[in-house]
């Protein structure tokens, strides 16, 4: 939910048809972890022709899709808004009309969400970690005149944070709107100031207790 932060205009329908059928399609291969009941919900939504609002602008991340595909995802728990025959309407409004009852999270689906967004920080960070250490290895040696060794323990450290980093903000971005969800607390307002907050605090405090334990303590750069 904290990703369901588009704006401006409206995706049009039939683009969001699309996506609803294509979501249909990934989720029933079985390999995502979610349960029958979240297939059969969208699959509803598609044959009653029920389309989650979807804006056009502000979307997160690289792939491109995190807010359009919250927004999509809104009316399964209740919230958000869908057209529904020609007008828009609060999800909450059509689900009571139609006596669906909102769909909750299950620990399966929190699990498998958890170690997607892990490996997928995994990934971002081992490769941003592999550019650091080679571009900073090669800037330090080349315009610092350190020799290569300690020029690529620098990068190394550096790379190093960027992977902790990445995998650990991967585990609280997802942790935390669920936990506020939980308390009934609106994770698109609550949640962005302390996630942003603990990953500067990992970032910071995984680099500079890495280069204390290797740089200073061990190689006594």
């Amino acid at each position: 939910m904290s990703h369901a932060c588009g704006t401006g205009e409206r995706v049009p329908s039939e683009i969001v048809r699309l996506i609803l059928l294509l979501k249909i399609q990934s989720l029933s291969y079985g390999h995502s972890g979610v349960q029958l009941a979240t297939v059969e919900r969208l699959a509803e939504f598609y044959n009653r022709g029920i389309l989650p609002v979807v804006y056009q602008q502000g979307s997160l991340g690289a792939s491109g899709d995190l807010a359009p595909l919250a927004h999509m995802s809104l009316p399964l728990l209740g919230l958000g808004e869908v057209e529904c025959e020609g007008r828009v309407r609060p999800a909450s409004e059509v689900l009571g009309e139609l006596g669906w009852k909102p769909l909750e999270l299950q620990s399966k689906e929190g699990l498998a969400l958890l170690g997607k967004e892990m490996r997928v920080g995994l990934l971002n960070g081992g490769c941003l970690g592999l550019m650091a250490l080679a571009v900073l290895g090669v800037y330090i040696h080349v315009c610092k005149g350190y020799a290569w060794g300690p020029a690529f323990l620098i990068s190394g450290c550096v790379g190093v944070s960027l992977v902790v980093a990445m995998v650990i903000s991967s585990l609280v971005g997802t942790m935390v709107p669920m936990l506020f969800h939980k308390i009934h607390i609106d994770p698109a307002v609550a949640s962005g100031p302390l996630i942003t907050t603990v990953n500067d605090l990992v970032a910071v405090v995984t680099y500079y207790g890495l280069a204390l334990l290797f740089l200073v303590n061990m190689f006594h750069l």
